[in-house]
């Protein structure tokens, strides 16, 4: 699996702005859920994550405050 990641500093309610030029899905996760993800282990994602087919997309920051990673999976797009 291939994606991007930026992990961040966020306070609840901060708005994450996510713009791409392809079909996506998108994740905002705590470290731990990221390192689940990353090993294909069962995870869990927040402020209104997933596939996107428009963008750009606005994920909300969940409490408590704390460094969240997001994440856009990179798929094979001709499959």
């Amino acid at each position: 699996m291939q994606f991007l990641h930026k992990r961040m500093h966020l306070n609840a309610g901060d708005v994450v702005v996510v713009d791409c030029s392809h079909q996506c899905n998108i994740l905002l996760t705590t470290d731990s859920n990221f390192n689940s993800y990353k090993n294909n282990r069962g995870f869990h994602h927040h402020g209104g994550g997933g596939f996107f087919e428009r963008l750009p997309t606005r994920l909300v920051a969940p409490q408590p405050a704390g460094p969240r990673d997001i994440s856009d999976e990179i798929r094979d797009m001709l499959h």
